[in-house]
């Protein structure tokens, strides 16, 4: 549980970092997002997702032990 918290917590920071640091970046760049096909939008949540994965199993592998 406190791994799936501290995985969550992250998560947070750095989903909220940009929009409290660059909000009218964000802004600009979300317009600049729903101009793109949804096919391309779904491939780089796909690709993401499978890095996400990897870094996990990665981290999880060869990470430093207790």
């Amino acid at each position: 549980m406190e791994s799936f918290l501290t995985a969550l917590g992250l998560l947070f920071f750095l989903e909220g970092f940009p929009y409290a640091a660059f909000p009218d970046r964000m802004k600009r760049w979300l317009k600049e997002i729903l101009k793109l096909p949804s096919g391309q939008l779904q491939t780089l949540g796909a690709i993401l997702m499978i890095l996400g994965l990897i870094l996990v199993y990665m981290g999880r592998r060869y990470g430093v032990p207790r």
